[in-house]
């Protein structure tokens, strides 16, 4: 069965998350778990103390996710400057009972770990070095010695910063409602490849795997 939850800052006394959770043990394991949470969630709880209450229990999973609706509608959202909640979509948008594959935790041990995942047996192509070697030519190495006026120095140094800049702001997955502090933290992800979301954003790309990615201003609290 499926219940409805919700996150009360102590600080303020007031809710800033609803959820939604089908634990058969009666655990409410996700109710009181603290990881895959959005950024926005995150800074509150960085700030005050909070408690977890069980608003709704015994529920279909169907009849859960008309009450998160619900409950979101009710309190209103930070983003939206309607109300009081840290989530990033209107609720009735849960999976039930999704749990990540051992491929999957495999995955994240290992992007954890900075390291690079590969899928078993993968080799680079031909094709793969010689854009790689397309992409080296150019570069820093081959331009050492080159005498560069002060206006071009300035020019490098502000498209770095710039460069720099864009790479920290936080990135929200438009579908999923995820935040994420920075394009690196998002491309850490098992699910996405590096480069990809860069190109959603610089517009290269439409979609990356059907999701569309901005950047985005937390909302100040």
């Amino acid at each position: 069965m499926a219940y409805i939850y919700r996150h009360i800052r102590l600080d303020k006394n007031e809710p800033f998350y609803i959820g939604i959770g089908s634990d058969e043990e009666g655990k409410y394991t996700r109710a009181n778990r603290r990881t895959y949470r959005s950024l926005l969630w995150n800074r509150i709880i960085n700030k005050t103390d909070y408690k977890v209450e069980i608003l709704e229990d015994d529920l279909t999973w169907e009849e859960a996710q008309n009450k998160e609706i619900w409950w979101i509608n009710f309190y209103g959202r930070i983003d939206l400057n309607t109300g009081t909640l840290s989530n990033l979509t209107d609720g009735g948008d849960g999976m039930l009972g999704h749990k990540p594959t051992k491929e999957t935790l495999e995955k994240l041990s290992i992007v954890r770990k900075g390291r690079c995942f590969r899928p078993a047996g993968w080799k680079m192509t031909n094709e793969h070095k010689e854009k790689l070697r397309q992409a080296r030519i150019g570069k820093e190495p081959g331009n050492k010695g080159k005498n560069m006026n002060e206006e071009q120095r300035k020019k490098i140094s502000d498209s770095r910063k710039g460069h720099i800049s864009e790479k920290r702001k936080p990135i929200l997955c438009v579908e999923t409602g995820e935040i994420f502090s920075s394009i690196e933290h998002a491309e850490r992800d098992p699910r996405f490849y590096i480069g990809g979301i860069g190109k959603v954003l610089s517009g290269r790309r439409k979609h990356l795997k059907g999701l569309h990615f901005i950047y985005y201003e937390l909302p100040v609290q």
